[in-house]
């Protein structure tokens, strides 16, 4: 136990879409990170109070924790627990309420989710993952199936992606930074295949 800045452990809570509980990832065996890898797992809270309720197991590590705009699924990042260090961080989809059977949206990409997002109407996912030297964001259907390119990043990484729920349209905002740019606030527009800056704190400099 201890503090977050004792421990580096970020719980990433997550409300339930009825509002009456969290959802959150934690680690049970943290102790043990000093000489094994250690899995952390899902765990819901209830408001009414009571031990929270552990609802992933295994050797598999969950995180990251998102509910589906529907509220009809819960999205999380899944990686399994061994010894190679080259095992991806993946997408795994929960049918909500409950914890119903899993599913690896992303199951066919070789690489590793870094954040993910979804489209307001629930039916697309747009996530960030490393490739060739740059950070780019992909696009794939919310069920699962192919995970595509949202279109060609010639520079810089594309990180800390994030939609607006409320929107009539998809809205994505990022963080973009390259060697020579350092990190803005951008507004991507992926049919336009390009972003547009939100903050300027570093463009007279630049």
């Amino acid at each position: 136990s201890g503090s977050y800045a004792e421990t580096g452990q970020q719980i990433q809570a997550e409300w339930a879409p009825d509002g009456q509980s969290v959802v959150f990832a934690a680690a049970t065996r943290r102790n043990a990170a000093a000489y094994a890898q250690v899995a952390t797992h899902l765990y819901q809270a209830s408001l009414s109070g009571g031990e929270p309720k552990q609802i992933t197991s295994g050797e598999e590590s969950y995180a990251d924790p998102r509910f589906r705009p529907d509220g009809r699924a819960l999205y999380c990042s899944f990686t399994r627990v061994s010894n190679n260090p080259y095992s991806l961080d993946r997408l795994a989809m929960f049918a909500w309420p409950g914890l119903g059977e899993r599913t690896i949206v992303t199951g066919s990409f070789a690489r590793s989710v870094n954040s993910f997002a979804f489209t307001p109407d629930s039916s697309t996912i747009y996530l960030t993952a490393e490739d060739a030297g740059h950070e780019i964001i992909y696009s794939l259907p919310a069920g699962g199936g192919e995970v595509r390119p949202a279109f060609e990043v010639k520079s810089g990484v594309y990180t800390q992606l994030s939609i607006s729920g409320k929107a009539s349209a998809p809205i994505l905002i990022a963080s973009w930074e390259s060697a020579a740019n350092p990190s803005e606030v951008v507004r991507v527009d992926p049919a336009a295949g390009k972003h547009v800056n939100l903050t300027t704190f570093n463009v007279d400099r630049i």
